[in-house]
């Protein structure tokens, strides 16, 4: 069964930074689901275009601001949030960096839904 078991030494996860302030670091990307490790700078705002799916978010550690379909949910670590990935949706920080989970579940999911948002969104360093 060693083919159905896959090992990432730490350091070797693929990683991006979108924008300035936003590093993700893609722990897994299969056909079913995905997990990012998201690490955001303070004073940091990102929206990612909707996408097919449902997210699941953990908070490690930090305090983040997530903004979905118009509404805000503070987070702080330990907090979890559940959406669905067909609407508006993204985070902010305050005066401290965060770092927190992406859990996505869907088939097809592409890690480039991660960047087709960010521009055309609004992503970037929040001007509070």
């Amino acid at each position: 069964m060693s083919e159905a078991v896959t090992y990432t030494a730490p350091g070797q996860h693929q990683t991006f930074s979108p924008i300035p302030g936003v590093v993700f670091h893609v722990l897994h990307n299969g056909p079913l689901f995905q997990v990012v490790l998201h690490e955001v700078d303070p004073a940091t705002r990102y929206h990612c275009a909707p996408h097919e799916g449902e997210e699941l978010r953990y908070v490690v550690s930090g305090e983040v601001t997530f903004e979905v379909a118009g509404q805000d949910y503070p987070a702080v670590a330990g907090a979890t949030l559940r959406h669905p990935s067909q609407v508006m949706h993204g985070f902010r920080t305050g005066g401290s960096p965060a770092r927190f989970l992406t859990f996505a579940l869907s088939r097809g999911y592409d890690v480039a839904a991660l960047f087709r948002g960010a521009g055309a969104a609004g992503a970037g360093t929040d001007g509070r």
